[in-house]
């Protein structure tokens, strides 16, 4: 859910600063970008 959160404002806030916000890493959100959606 973080990420998606991430994903969502990446347009508004710079991705570093929202990682920070949200407590993840930034290479965490690349690798969440990076995978293919589950189909559940």
């Amino acid at each position: 859910m973080r990420f998606a959160f991430v994903e969502e404002h990446r347009t508004e806030i710079p991705v570093n600063r929202l990682c920070e916000i949200m407590d993840v890493s930034p290479r965490g959100n690349r690798a969440w970008r990076s995978r293919p959606l589950s189909d559940s």
